[in-house]
């Protein structure tokens, strides 16, 4: 489940997750990776709540990948292409910090997202 902070992430856009009851067990730590497939059932879940810009698509994705960093020690392949993540930002410090957390990750993809070989956005 998302914790407060990455809730609060989709305050500005008027996304209100339903409220379901608290599932037996944390299903996001069997989860071993995750592509841009992702982006697929982010963006069916919002046009289908008739939420439909591209920042909230980004937000959205941003807290799920936050949750399943934070509860999910085992992930073992992240595919971040095309991402549109501001460098230097508190929410990207925030995703870094639980990478470098994260032992398990043997494949870290950050295709197309215009980082030079020092880390610096283009």
């Amino acid at each position: 489940m998302l914790n407060t902070e990455e809730r609060d992430l989709l305050i500005p856009f008027n996304i209100a997750l339903p409220s379901h009851p608290i599932p037996l067990f944390e299903y996001s730590s069997y989860i071993t990776s995750f592509n841009d497939n992702l982006d697929c059932g982010i963006i069916g879940w919002l046009r289908y709540n008739k939420y439909e810009t591209r920042r909230a698509i980004n937000v959205v994705k941003f807290s799920l990948i936050s949750m399943f960093l934070r509860t999910n020690k085992s992930l073992k392949s992240l595919n971040l292409n095309s991402n549109y993540y501001q460098f230097g930002s508190e929410r990207m410090n925030t995703l870094l910090e639980a990478l470098y957390d994260n032992t398990a990750l043997n494949t870290l993809n950050l295709y197309n997202n215009k980082i030079d070989q020092k880390g610096e956005k283009h």
